[in-house]
């Protein structure tokens, strides 16, 4: 798949009526071109310290929404797990073990929903990350690697004018 076949997805994202629905519509979007299995979405709190959960898609398994439900209850500064790692650097990246990464902080509970890699996409508008999308995997392969790289690349130099 290419870039360009994310073109009408990030177009409709300026449909939508604010910033947290575009990515919870871009969230689901992609898994469901791609055949991914789950994605969260995870935005700023209020003072702009934290990144905060957001929402998620997944796939109808109940797995999943228990995984939602304990991602929850957390947050993530800057440089701070995969999450905080994404929302700091600015670019995409991806951790092939979240299993036996000490900075994975929710690994007991995503071994349960079969999640053993995961990957952060960092959104961004005017030169900073307002937000992330975690997709998770059982492992991601050389076609995931180049899905997610192709995704973020594109994402990142057409979003900034269509995101609400």
């Amino acid at each position: 798949m290419s870039g360009n076949r994310y073109e009408q997805i990030i177009n409709e994202m300026a449909e939508w009526g604010n910033t947290l629905s575009a990515l919870s519509y871009l969230a689901k979007q992609i898994c469901l071109i791609n055949n991914w299995s789950y994605a969260e979405i995870w935005c700023p709190d209020n003072k702009g310290n934290f990144l905060t959960w957001a929402g998620y898609w997944g796939k109808n398994e109940i797995h999943f929404e228990k995984f939602s439900k304990y991602s929850s209850y957390f947050k993530f500064g800057k440089g701070i797990g995969l999450i905080g790692k994404t929302w700091e650097e600015k670019k995409l990246i991806m951790n092939d073990d979240i299993i036996n990464d000490k900075s994975f902080l929710r690994n007991d509970v995503a071994v349960k929903s079969r999640f053993y890699a995961a990957a952060g996409i960092p959104i961004i508008k005017n030169d900073e990350a307002v937000s992330v999308i975690c997709i998770f995997f059982e492992k991601i392969d050389a076609k995931e690697i180049t899905e997610l790289t192709t995704l973020y690349n594109y994402l990142n130099s057409t979003t900034e004018r269509k995101l609400p």
